[in-house]
């Protein structure tokens, strides 16, 4: 189906040594999806949010802690104030406003924090960085749920490059998919489209059809078309 709106969302990037980056697979990830992607930097997020039509939150370090009233776990990663403070008000910001979000890796734990939830601060057996274009395991999908309804399927295989996931899930949002394991790896809420998934759809979307469907999904939404 042709996207008869251009989506134009905006993607939060990584911030180090000065300099802000994107891993190019989210581009191609929305090129494919025929949406236009623009890269958000550190600003007031009112204004930001109203450059675009929708916000992913990507992928990237951890979460402070005091966000969720805890203290730092000692294996934390990368961990930028910056960001998180960012982040974390654009996605209160986006979700009251009823924008579109998708939210990947650390975007599901921001959207989840942000909305009155917290984050496992330390899982194992979820991080496999050099099987980031594979699929490692399974996660069951809920069935009556957004992304039941994109992918089309009760289960899927998923890659898995992460250490920390979904802890108590805020009231706002619901759990549509779990691994085997129990991890949280997939959630949503009604208002609109709000999803969070915890691997890399991106790092698969070329190889795996039902994961570029979250993309045109998401790019659907933001076009103010049905799914």
């Amino acid at each position: 189906m042709k996207i008869k709106k251009k989506a134009v969302i905006g993607v939060t990037p990584s911030i180090a040594d000065g300099k802000y980056s994107l891993n190019e697979d989210y581009v191609k990830a929305f090129m494919n999806a025929d949406a236009a992607v623009v890269i958000l930097t550190l600003g007031d997020a009112g204004e930001t949010l109203r450059l675009v039509d929708g916000v992913l939150l990507s992928g990237g370090g951890d979460i402070d802690s005091k966000y969720f009233g805890e203290p730092l776990h000692p294996l934390a990663r990368v961990v930028d104030a910056r960001r998180d403070a960012f982040e974390i008000e654009l996605c209160r910001r986006a979700f009251a406003a009823r924008k579109p979000m998708l939210c990947i890796c650390r975007g599901i734990q921001v959207l989840n924090v942000a909305l009155g939830g917290s984050v496992s601060q330390h899982i194992e057996g979820h991080f496999f960085e050099d099987l980031r274009r594979e699929k490692v395991h399974n996660v069951k999908i809920a069935e009556n749920t957004l992304l039941r309804r994109i992918l089309g399927v009760s289960e899927t295989g998923v890659n898995s490059v992460h250490h920390q996931a979904a802890g108590t899930v805020a009231k706002a949002l619901e759990v549509s998919a779990r691994a085997d394991d129990g991890t949280i790896e997939a959630l949503e809420a009604r208002n609109g489209f709000t999803l969070g998934v915890q691997w890399h759809p991106e790092a698969i979307f070329d190889k795996f059809e039902e994961q570029a469907a979250i993309f045109k999904a998401f790019a659907r939404a933001v076009a103010e078309e049905p799914l």
